[in-house]
């Protein structure tokens, strides 16, 4: 694999998980040749409320869904952390797993990336970790810079091969934005 080893990580509730989790991964995936996607189900997300299955439960489910691409694995990190799950924390313990010049890359619908600038230590995310952002039913794919904080410092994008465009951020990390095939699975329907 030519390049610096990349892995992909897909944080959320997963609850519960379902097919367009597992296609996205997989587009974005090969799309910036990643060479795994790790799925990492939260334990008490921040930002969501409401009730829960347990952190054990949507792992669980998390672990029956993947078993059938090996370039996915599930990390029970955060299932294992207590209380709050941030995603600054959860780059930083992942980052000292694998070795040195690795480059992780954070999947996130457009949904959740509009709300960034509220996450936890938000400044300091970008030196963490690249972020694969995809568009979501209602929230398409926009100007990065309208959401990003910033400290993020995002310089003017470049045209990315087969679509989409690439950011740079101040921390050297790139911001991809990435038109994929928006599904109308939503986990809350499934439910």
């Amino acid at each position: 694999m030519a390049g610096p080893r990349r892995i992909g990580i897909y944080g959320g509730t997963f609850n519960p998980i379902h097919i367009a989790h597992l296609a996205l991964a997989e587009e974005i995936r090969e799309r910036l040749a990643l060479e795994r996607v790790l799925f990492v189900p939260s334990n008490l997300p921040p930002h969501k409320g409401g009730h829960l299955p347990s952190g054990a439960e949507r792992l669980a489910l998390v672990r029956l869904a993947i078993r059938g691409n090996p370039a996915f694995g599930a990390i029970d990190l955060e299932v294992r952390r207590e209380g709050k799950s941030y995603t600054v924390e959860t780059l930083r313990a992942l980052a000292g797993r694998f070795p040195a010049g690795t480059e992780l890359v954070f999947l996130i619908g457009m949904d959740a990336f509009e709300d960034i600038g509220s996450w936890h230590e938000a400044d300091r995310l970008a030196g963490e970790a690249h972020f694969a952002l995809f568009p979501r039913v209602g929230h398409p794919l926009g100007d990065p810079r309208r959401y990003a904080p910033e400290a993020w410092g995002l310089t003017a994008p470049r045209r990315l091969p087969g679509g989409g465009e690439s950011w740079r951020t101040a921390a050297g990390t790139g911001i991809f934005l990435l038109p994929t095939e928006q599904f109308s699975i939503a986990a809350s329907t499934i439910r």
